[in-house]
């Protein structure tokens, strides 16, 4: 966030913003197995729930969106 590379605010906000949905995925994981028969393990969910949430995070800069 110093550096300008992502969006400003409280660290512990933006920690939480990443670790979240990573912890719904894991916590769902073996519900989502039993009522909808998908495999336990999403192959690259927790690359895609960590790419989403660098775009999420891009400073204006780099996104064009204000601060």
């Amino acid at each position: 966030m110093r550096a300008g590379r992502l969006y400003r605010m409280p660290a512990v906000l933006a920690f939480q913003l990443l670790v979240g949905p990573i912890v719904i995925h894991r916590l769902t994981r073996p519900l989502a197995e039993a009522l909808l028969g998908v495999s336990p393990m999403v192959p690259g969910a927790l690359e895609g729930l960590t790419q989403a949430w660098l775009r999420t995070m891009a400073s204006a800069g780099q996104t064009g969106r204000p601060v």
